[in-house]
């Protein structure tokens, strides 16, 4: 099979994006070609949409992490990891429970997932973050829980901004 990206004009006298596959056939003693063009017009603008809210993630001057609802952390920003002193290596796909250094940490995340679980939005104005093991200081927390379209289970989003100077 043969797949090329190129533009294409359409009925309407517009020029597409479209893709092109060509593959060979053989029926009996005859060989033929089959081709499939497909309008990827929609898949394109998809993609930078992606790409652009994968920028805002990434680069946001807070920490974002999202999470599976049992707290394995699926995405965090640097941001994040910097806030929280866990080292990207040792965070995605570990639970947040787990990468928890203290047990005071660990009881506030326990009460902070069951909350999101339940529905809730969670809003901590000013948490002590020396119990987490990381520098000392105070953090803001929020944290919900969405549903992403097309999957039945929720995950976890948590925001964290330093608060300690404020």
């Amino acid at each position: 099979i043969t797949t090329i990206e190129c533009k294409a004009l359409h009925a309407n006298g517009e020029r597409i994006d479209v893709e092109i596959a060509t593959s060979h056939m053989y029926v009996y003693a005859d060989r033929g070609q089959v081709i499939r063009i497909r309008d990827i017009r929609r898949l394109i603008e998809a993609n930078r949409e992606i790409q652009t809210i994968r920028a805002v993630f990434d680069q946001a001057p807070l920490g974002i992490a999202i999470l599976k609802m049992y707290s394995t952390v699926e995405y965090a920003n640097d941001a994040f990891l910097e806030l929280a002193a866990f080292p990207r290596e040792d965070s995605i796909g570990k639970r947040m429970l787990d990468l928890n250094r203290t047990d005071a940490g660990h009881e506030v995340l326990r009460g902070i997932q069951e909350a999101v679980e339940r529905g809730e939005v969670v809003s901590i104005p000013k948490m002590n973050w020396t119990r987490f093991g990381g520098r000392p200081g105070f953090m803001e927390v929020r944290a919900f829980s969405v549903t992403p379209e097309q999957q039945t289970e929720p995950h976890w989003v948590t925001f964290v901004r330093d608060v300690t100077g404020v």
